[in-house]
């Protein structure tokens, strides 16, 4: 079992959710588990953060007002972002999802998804970035 209490110290996570509720539960545990949390309520305003700022992992709803997950993840690979992208949606989960986005998003999740199962996610992307990758 994973300890959660400081299981993402000194994480910095993005995440793309315009439904409010979901937006606190996020950022509360995430920020329990130790991470720096920024939240974006629409697909422009995660554009606009990914385009400025780099973080260790993102966390993409696909279904937000303004531009979809989907837009939003093109134009910020097209504009050289990098880092992890992880889609989380309770729409598009397996075959569902569109095979046109499979390489542009890192990781799937459904929605809603267990927590240990984010941390371990979270985890695992962020090893697997190169340490010339890392965020000072």
């Amino acid at each position: 079992m994973i300890e959660e209490s400081r299981a993402l110290e000194g994480y910095k996570i993005f995440v793309a959710e315009d439904d409010h509720d979901i937006q606190l539960f996020m950022k509360r545990i995430l920020e329990r588990c130790g991470a720096s949390v920024t939240i974006a309520s629409n697909g422009s305003e995660a554009m606009e953060v990914l385009l400025h700022e780099t973080f260790d992992v993102a966390l993409m709803d696909i279904e937000m007002p303004i531009c979809n997950g989907f837009e939003v993840v093109d134009r910020v690979r097209q504009a050289g972002y990098d880092n992890p992208i992880v889609a989380i949606s309770a729409r598009y989960v397996g075959a569902d999802f569109p095979a046109r986005y499979m390489g542009s998003f890192d990781e799937r999740l459904p929605k809603p998804v267990a927590l240990p199962i984010l941390i371990e996610t979270i985890k695992h992307l962020r090893r697997e970035m190169s340490p010339i990758e890392l965020p000072h």
